[in-house]
């Protein structure tokens, strides 16, 4: 249902024919212009169909009021990978007044997100990308929560191009301290100094063979921000024991096949990458 030029009437139509459906489990519905009268038509048919994907992205009529429908249509069901990208929402607290239980991935990359819920009730998450919005200092508290959960399994955070500098910096690396699970994380893009990157170092040299993720991070932890000589975009990133290429561009906020890779720090990693630090 991509690219199909859907609005609301078409939604209505839509949806009315699918309700109750017990066979579809993937929904992709991007590229298209409908609001919240079409997310209202789709409501019942999230309630009561067994969706494990759903993607609505690239949709500027899809705003914050969208995002809560979404959701409460989504509550306590079994969706598994929510793709929700390029689209004009500012604020995800619906994610703390509803439950999905079986979430795994989230993408809300390419918003307008200001407001992030600390997520931590979520523990079948592994893969949250909120690369470029505007969570500032206290969405990075939120993730800190999340991370310092014992119950937490992300294993992949990008906040590329967030509005983070070295005080929100200082509060991420702090949250990875006793964290065991996370393998990859992106903050390029940011406004980061040696402060910010002396904050993780600290991190990752203390108790060197506690973590799995300590035992793999080079020391000094190699952390760039901006843009090397070449032009080349760099970023904040420690990338462990990844096992996918896509995975690893997907973090990086680029489109693969990639020939930029930041601080990779696994010798075995299977991508098409090249290693440029």
């Amino acid at each position: 249902l991509d690219d199909l030029g859907l609005v609301d009437a078409n939604m209505s139509h839509l949806f009315k024919n699918l309700t109750r459906s017990v066979s579809l489990t993937d929904v992709c519905i991007s590229h298209n212009d409908f609001g919240v009268g079409g997310i209202q038509s789709m409501v019942s048919f999230l309630k009561y169909s067994p969706i494990h994907l759903l993607s609505i992205g690239e949709n500027d009529n899809f705003n914050t009021e969208c995002f809560d429908l979404l959701v409460s249509g989504l509550h306590g069901g079994s969706i598994e990978h929510l793709h929700v990208e390029y689209c004009s929402i500012e604020d995800v607290m619906a994610l703390e007044r509803y439950s999905l239980p079986e979430l795994r991935t989230l993408i809300l990359e390419h918003n307008s997100i200001r407001q992030i819920p600390s997520l931590e009730e979520y523990t079948s998450l592994e893969r949250l990308y909120l690369n470029n919005n505007v969570i500032g200092e206290e969405g990075c508290r939120s993730i800190a929560t999340l991370l310092q959960s014992q119950s937490s399994r992300l294993r992949v955070l990008n906040l590329n191009s967030n509005d983070i500098g070295d005080v929100e910096a200082e509060i991420l690396a702090n949250s990875l301290e006793n964290n065991n699970t996370l393998k990859g994380l992106n903050l390029g893009n940011n406004n980061i100094t040696a402060d910010g990157k002396m904050a993780f170092s600290k991190v990752m040299k203390n108790d060197s063979e506690s973590t799995e993720m300590t035992k793999h991070v080079p020391s000094p932890l190699a952390i760039t921000n901006g843009s090397d000589a070449s032009g080349q975009e760099n970023g904040v990133m420690t990338q462990l024991n990844s096992s996918t290429g896509m995975e690893l561009c997907r973090l990086q906020d680029i489109e693969s096949p990639c020939n930029t890779l930041v601080a990779t720090t696994d010798d075995d990693i299977d991508s098409p990458c090249n290693t440029l630090v």
